[in-house]
């Protein structure tokens, strides 16, 4: 009857895990364990493409909020030049300042 790793590292140390101890020991003895490589690319491809796809999400997100700021930007700029254009014509036509003058002080109360 053959014991696993875990069943043999259980008896002699009490301790459920033992964190390759076991076999680092065993090489030191002369035993010849061939070494287990992981493939991470295997182990998370399913991580990495829903990563993928929520943050290729979040970019479209970004990109449409972009867009909408760009939008509101261009608007409060026509707004900007629309009121420019009203007040330089008003103060034309009725010939008054309607912008304050910089040197103007502000009355007291």
């Amino acid at each position: 009857m053959e014991k696993t790793k875990r069943e043999i590292w259980h008896k002699y140390t009490g301790a459920d895990v033992e964190h390759g101890k076991l076999v680092h020991r065993m090489r030191q003895l002369g035993y010849e364990i061939p070494k287990k490589r992981t493939s991470f690319k295997n182990l998370n491809s399913d991580n990495m493409t829903k990563s993928k796809k929520e943050s290729s999400l979040e970019v479209l997100q970004i990109q449409e909020k972009i867009k909408q700021l760009e939008k509101a930007l261009l608007n409060s700029e026509l707004r900007a030049t629309a009121y420019e254009t009203m007040i330089e014509i008003a103060e034309k036509e009725l010939k008054i300042n309607i912008r304050k003058k910089s040197d103007t002080k502000q009355s007291t109360r």
